[in-house]
């Protein structure tokens, strides 16, 4: 430009001028006259060191003490508004404007409302008076001076307290939603100078995770509607691209009409402890999957020694047993003949036995149902225990760690009933849904404190059935008291991708079930 004032516009990447600010003063072609720009000059000092509103105020003193001297005709007490010119330019302006608004107005005192009128002298009658209104807005300035300068400090250590905080302190305008204070810690952390966040309506939202930014601004939308103290954790993006965690508390104070007034907030940086939590949240899901193979190769190792005994040494006693009933048929076979195939007989059960309660084959073969059915059978007949069976859609077959962990958690949980409950009859209540596999066992025994039971080491068929249903993601609750009976219901989660089978499919040969239809009622 050739003359005048010089602008310098920026544009942004739309072409559309983004700010305009001076670049220069003047040109070299138009210079003000020095008097003016000493004028000028000033003026700024006079507004920036307060001293304007010395004299405004010594002049509203001017004009109003006349008016209150209509009201208060003692002329001590008509000087107040001179008092408050006083009080008010040093309190607000600082020491060196109250002291120019003390000699304003012990000049316009004199002056003005002092005898002799329009004079700068004063009278002996006054003179007293005068003094007296110096030696107070000395005071005044004094005092003054002392507070401002305490709050100066109090608030140069709370500024400093806040810049060594080891998170991003910040505050908002709750009318504009702009930041209008950030402590240096954000540049440190982030990289970014302090002037963008103050600067640049937009610019927190602009480094946010794309991911983040939703569910960030309605916890912000939360907390100013209804005030208090919210948290949240989001990602930021620093200045060489990388995402940083930030766990952020926000406090929002309202006013009387339940307005926000004041919005501040702290963000701590919490990278290193989410990549630990994360971590330790790996670490505990391997744990989990290696606490489920083993519990799989557990199973695997018993159905393994059960299919063995069975297999093997089922058929060795066999063999020997038919044996030694041919030699009993001899003339020459004595009592000890017989005692032997006493033995051989009471071991072969105990062989049955122990295979059946390493594995059921039924389980394998046929499933849960008819499994539990044929145990309820032998616990009565060894026990005396009867067992009331009641099952609601529960004909099909279950994943197959489903029914192994159900089997056993009613297996464990008979056995405590005929150990510890001291009843003739217990209920087994089994229900299935698209989405879970129910189990209850409940008894009218002598019940126990569950809290006790289950930190007790003796408890370890508690623990094991809580500890199968956990692997598989479950829920076991113990309803009981002394004297009350117990009941254990367990919830199994049920796959959407796992296979159903039911009870008339070929074994192995089972088609998936599909979700919300129900199983085939026992027997069709």
């Amino acid at each position: 430009m050739d003359g005048g004032s010089q602008f310098e516009t920026r544009v942004a990447n739309d072409g559309k001028p983004s700010r305009l600010r001076v670049s220069a003063v003047s040109s070299d072609e138009v210079v003000a006259p020095a008097g003016v720009r000493r004028t000028i000059s000033l003026i700024r000092t006079v507004v920036r060191q307060g001293y304007a509103l010395a004299i405004l105020s010594v002049l509203g003193a001017c004009v109003g003490t006349p008016l209150l001297r209509t009201v208060v005709p003692d002329r001590p007490l008509s000087l107040v508004m001179f008092f408050a010119a006083v009080a008010l330019t040093t309190g607000l302006g600082g020491l060196g404007a109250g002291v120019l608004a003390t000699l304003l107005s012990a000049l316009a005192c004199d002056y003005f409302f002092l005898a002799p009128l329009h004079s700068l002298a004063v009278s002996t009658s006054d003179l007293p008076l005068f003094i007296l209104f110096i030696l107070a807005a000395v005071m005044i300035n004094g005092l003054s001076g002392r507070l401002r300068a305490q709050t100066r400090r109090a608030d140069q250590r709370f500024f400093q307290l806040v810049q060594g905080l080891d998170g991003i302190v910040w505050e908002i305008n709750p009318r504009t939603m702009q930041f209008t204070f950030v402590s240096r810690r954000a540049e440190i952390l982030l990289g970014y100078p302090i002037r963008q966040w103050l600067t640049e309506p937009e610019f927190r939202s602009t480094i946010m995770h794309p991911a983040d930014r939703d569910r960030v601004k309605q916890l912000w939308d939360t907390a100013v509607a209804t005030g208090g103290e919210h948290t949240g954790d989001y990602r930021l993006l620093t200045a060489d691209g990388q995402e940083l965690w930030i766990r952020e508390t926000i406090i929002v104070a309202h006013d009387a009409g339940g307005r926000p007034m004041r919005i501040t907030g702290l963000g701590i940086d919490i990278t290193s402890r989410k990549a630990e939590a994360d971590e330790l949240a790996d670490g505990r899901a391997r744990l989990f999957q290696m606490a489920r193979q083993l519990v799989s190769v557990q199973e695997a190792e018993r159905r393994s020694i059960a299919r063995e005994l069975h297999d093997e040494i089922g058929q060795v006693l066999t063999g020997l047993k038919l044996t030694l009933e041919m030699s009993a048929r001899l003339p020459v076979a004595g009592a000890q003949l017989e005692m032997a195939l006493t033995l051989i007989q009471d071991l072969m059960k105990q062989v049955e036995g122990l295979s059946l309660d390493l594995r059921p084959a039924m389980l394998d073969d046929l499933g849960l149902l008819p499994a539990l059915h044929w145990h309820c059978k032998r616990y009565t007949a060894a026990t005396g225990v009867q067992v009331q069976l009641e099952h609601t859609n529960a004909g099909c077959r279950f994943p197959t760690e489903i029914e192994i962990a159900a089997y056993r958690i009613i297996q464990e949980a008979l056995t405590n009933v005929a150990r510890h409950a001291n009843v003739d009859q217990v209920v087994v209540r089994l229900w299935a849904t698209d989405t879970i596999l129910g189990i209850q066992v409940a008894d009218a025994g002598r019940g126990f404190e569950s809290e006790e039971a289950l930190v007790e080491p003796t408890t370890r068929g508690l623990l094991g059935m809580n500890e199968r249903s956990t692997l598989l993601g479950g829920h076991l609750a113990i309803e009981t008291a002394p004297g009350m009976g117990t009941s254990i219901t367990v919830d199994l989660p049920l796959y959407p991708d796992a296979s159903w089978k039911t009870l008339d499919d070929e074994l192995g040969q089972a088609a998936p079930r599909e979700p919300g239809a129900s199983c085939p009622a026992e027997g069709e």
